[in-house]
């Protein structure tokens, strides 16, 4: 069932809890299964403030992540005129091995993310039928055959502020928790892998589980701590913007 045209907030927060399992009415909104997990206890909270809606799963699943099971995109947590006061600021490009486009990820000024697919001269926000791929594909494969390591992050602004320092770096589309088992191994066949996790939990759950899934696959793979601020949700682009340097990364890598 799509999603309803209405701008209304509140319309779209009590259609996304009837599109879940379990849902019931709370004083702020609803409780209902998270349909980003198998969710035997209700853990996802919604709800609207203003023209926004409010997403939450307590199990830690992604907003992102939530917005892909429901078939939404971030960009429709945003209603009425509010939608249009977050811009896209950035755009991502993933492509095939040649360099072909295949989909982009957009970042609002809110910070925010959704992803798009090419439609023509136009685009749809959506990446349903689309083949996934790690960012910046054709570098890592072409780092990989000059045997150079490849950092795995999570996100792509992380990539590009490790690309500034002429490191290859990449990362799965849409963030923590959104590594697929065997799905992306296969590209990092024969590298050597350096892992550098935000500075909280998923973040650090998201490199354990691509850990575990590219350990049979890469030739080497290292999981390194200390690459943030210290702060809650800090990371390695943190990190740099707070002095840290190429010689430093590569001396703990």
């Amino acid at each position: 069932m799509p999603a309803p045209a209405s701008t209304s907030a509140a319309e779209k927060a009590a259609w996304i809890a009837g599109a879940c399992q379990q849902a019931k009415a709370t004083s702020s909104g609803w409780q209902a299964g998270c349909p980003a997990h198998q969710d035997s206890h209700p853990s996802l909270s919604t709800g609207y403030e203003g023209d926004t809606i409010l997403l939450h799963c307590h199990a830690g699943c992604s907003v992102d992540a939530i917005c892909t099971a429901l078939m939404l995109t971030t960009a429709d947590l945003f209603c009425g005129e509010k939608k249009g006061k977050h811009p896209i600021v950035a755009t991502y490009d993933y492509t095939d091995e040649h360099g072909t486009l295949l989909f982009q990820a957009c970042r609002l000024s809110n910070k925010s993310f959704f992803q798009r697919k090419p439609a023509g001269d136009a685009w749809e926000n959506t990446i349903k039928g689309v083949r996934l791929v790690l960012y910046r594909l054709p570098e890592v494969l072409a780092a990989i055959a000059r045997h150079e390591p490849i950092y795995i992050v999570e996100g792509e602004k992380d990539v590009e502020n490790l690309r500034a320092l002429g490191l290859t770096a990449t990362c799965n589309p849409m963030g923590a928790g959104k590594w697929p088992y065997h799905h992306y191994a296969e590209s990092l066949l024969g590298a050597d892998c350096v892992l550098l996790a935000d500075h909280d939990t998923p973040g650090t759950e998201h490199m354990e589980d691509v850990a575990t899934d590219i350990f049979s696959r890469a030739r080497s793979v290292r999981m390194v701590d200390g690459i943030h601020t210290g702060k809650a949700k800090s990371d390695v682009s943190d990190w740099l913007a707070a002095g840290g340097t190429r010689a430093q990364l590569e001396a703990i890598s």
